[in-house]
């Protein structure tokens, strides 16, 4: 308006102020995009963290549900396990059979070969890895539980058999026991 009716005076200070509102944008744009890039990156650093605690959260509580020497589940995650499939045996009116099972000698075994895994824990993982409704854990030194849901009687003994003959088949030598001189288990079934 200002240059159209020739008022020079007015129209170099609106210019003026045009071109310091247009400066200040350009810093206020400028520090935009600044804080933008910053806060992009720093959601990115939250993301890998959060990745990284979630991964670290899934360590712990599989470490804190495992048994260090065999792999297989501790006592607290038997707990767990126990709880929940007892309930579910319990509402669904299925069978639920409780197995101890004790490796002989396991004291003079670990004192002669070492506190080693041995391939009998890799059967009782295998066991677990093949019916889903058998669950084993290591209850305390020598002692293991294994649960058995939805099974008959003829299906728990027959399985439990399997167990005793495929570790017997192992030949895993134990000087150590009064009873035999390879590894050998005793079973408790409920």
């Amino acid at each position: 308006y200002y240059r159209a009716v020739q008022d020079r005076e007015n129209y170099l200070e609106v210019c003026a102020r045009l071109y310091e509102e247009g400066q200040i944008l350009r810093e206020e744009n400028v520090g935009v995009l600044h804080w933008s890039t910053e806060l992009r990156l720093n959601l990115e650093k939250a993301r890998k963290k959060e990745r990284k605690l979630l991964k670290e959260k899934r360590m712990l509580k599989e470490r804190s549900e495992k048994d260090a020497l065999t792999g297989l589940a501790n006592r607290y995650k038997l707990n767990d396990f126990a709880e929940k499939v007892f309930e579910k045996a319990k509402d669904n009116r299925e069978m639920l059979s409780v197995e101890i099972f004790d490796v002989d000698y396991f004291k003079q075994f670990n004192d002669t070969y070492g506190h080693q895994a041995g391939d009998q824990w890799k059967i009782l993982d295998r066991f677990m890895q093949e019916d889903e409704d058998v669950f084993c854990a290591r209850y305390g030194g020598d002692e293991f539980i294994i649960i058995y849901y939805g099974k008959t009687d003829e299906e728990v003994l027959a399985l439990a058999h399997r167990l005793r003959q495929e570790i017997l088949d192992l030949k895993l030598k134990n000087q150590g026991s009064q009873v035999s001189e390879y590894v050998t288990v005793s079973q408790g079934i409920r």
